[in-house]
């Protein structure tokens, strides 16, 4: 069964890491995207599953937009599809990548350019 590659369609916007939190893998399957209150990950076909760290508030709103597949005292496992993506992203704090603009990544490298080597 294919899955949705994370890395590929949501890594320029969101910090995408393999399963343990380090690594950067190869294999959709192992994508998480981390988030504030717990972690996103594919499900597979168009499905992905969010998995909070926690019971609580986020846990409640996350039972209303997709099926639980595992509730316990830790957490709340909820499988979602594709198209609530950014409600759910919003709704864990997904973490995002940095992105400089134009203008920062000039006088970054204005700043940066008296640490160069020269050649």
């Amino acid at each position: 069964m294919r899955c949705i590659n994370l890395k590929r369609d949501y890594g320029t916007t969101y910090r995408v890491r393999g399963e343990d939190g380090k690594t950067a893998p190869t294999d959709p399957w192992e994508h998480v995207i981390e988030c504030k209150h717990g972690h996103i990950a594919p499900w597979g076909g168009k499905l992905l599953v969010a998995c909070t760290d926690k019971c609580g508030k986020i846990a409640k709103l996350l039972r209303a937009l997709g099926t639980v597949v595992q509730d316990g005292d830790d957490g709340v496992n909820v499988v979602f599809t594709l198209e609530r993506f950014g409600e759910v992203a919003d709704l864990m704090r997904a973490r995002k990548r940095r992105q400089m603009s134009a203008e920062q990544r000039a006088a970054a490298s204005i700043r940066l350019a008296q640490y160069r080597k020269a050649g």
